[in-house]
Order: structure tokens, then C-alpha cells, then sequence
């Protein structure tokens, strides 16, 4: 059975702000879109490498330039992105990725531009900063258990040898 359009239009048009499913496609405002950059850490048979991806979200319209930047200069690695997807609220979604290897102090940088942008967005992730906090949070954790362990260490000397006086 063929539903009436105006019946599927009533059911649409609760799904979508007022004004229903034109108002929603047609009315709707430049939206900018949110960057940001995860990293994940992989074993390959060439040593670790460094998935980075880009996630660019919730823009509007979808036409969208995405690029990845090696300190200031332009990859031209395979870089892989996922299909463009929709959102409910119909923004778009859509994941750029990078696979390398990345030796200290490599800076790498999500760029994002569109027509409307005034100027392009970029996010920056450098190389090992994870690790460097890493080993920061290693060596205040070993300061700290060293103190604990020279104090008491001093205080059974210090008991020991006020017993040996009395």
C-alpha cells in the first residue's frame, strides 16, 4: 500500500525542527565543523607506527578540504578518510587518517577549510608529547616513593640508635 505524500510529509516533518523537512534542508545555517586529532599506537613489522585521525564534525553544507601538514609542509602519504556521513541533525561527519612514524618533536597538523572560512582551521599533535608526560608522572613517582623510603629508613636509624644510648 502507497502511503499519501502528504501523509509522509506530516511523519517527516515531525522528525525535523519546525518548519519541517524544507525548512530543515533550505534554511539551514553555515555550520562550522569541530577538528580534532586522536592517536592511536600500532606494532608493524617495520617498528611502531602512529595512526593519526583527523575527526571533522558536525559541519554544514559537506563541501570540505581536508589536509595533513608534516612540520608546516604538506603530506603527500596515502592518507585515507572514511565516506562522508550524515548526521540526524543533518551535518556531516567525516574521519581523515595518516599512518607514520613519527621521530620527537615531529609537529602534525589536521588542516581544515571550506569557501565560508575566513581562514583555514588547524589542529596540531606532536610527537611523544604522551610519552614525555609519561615519564614526567615516572620520575614524580619515583622522587615521591624515594622520600617515603629515606624517611623511614632515617626514622628506624634515628629509634635504633636512641635505644642503644639508653
Amino acid at each position: 500500500m502507497r502511503l499519501p505524500a502528504l501523509v509522509l510529509l506530516v511523519v517527516l516533518g515531525g522528525l525535523f525542527p519546525a518548519g519541517g523537512l524544507r525548512a530543515s534542508l533550505v534554511g539551514k545555517p553555515k555550520v562550522q565543523p569541530r577538528v580534532k586529532i586522536t592517536a592511536t599506537r600500532q606494532l608493524s613489522s617495520s617498528g611502531y607506527n602512529t595512526l593519526l585521525i583527523c575527526d571533522v564534525t558536525k559541519f554544514f553544507p559537506f563541501k570540505i578540504e581536508i589536509k595533513w601538514l608534516k612540520n608546516g609542509k604538506e603530506l603527500e602519504d596515502p592518507i585515507w578518510s572514511t565516506d562522508l556521513i550524515q548526521n540526524v541533525d543533518w551535518t556531516f561527519q567525516i574521519q581523515a587518517m595518516l599512518v607514520t612514524q613519527p621521530e620527537h618533536g615531529d609537529v602534525y597538523a589536521c588542516w581544515v577549510d571550506r569557501a565560508t572560512f575566513k581562514k583555514p582551521i588547524t589542529v596540531h599533535w606532536e610527537a611523544h608529547s604522551s610519552m614525555a608526560r609519561s615519564k614526567m608522572w615516572t620520575g614524580i613517582m619515583g622522587v615521591i616513593l624515594g622520600s617515603v623510603f629515606v624517611t623511614a629508613g632515617l626514622t628506624l636509624y634515628l629509634h635504633s640508635k636512641k635505644g642503644l644510648i639508653s
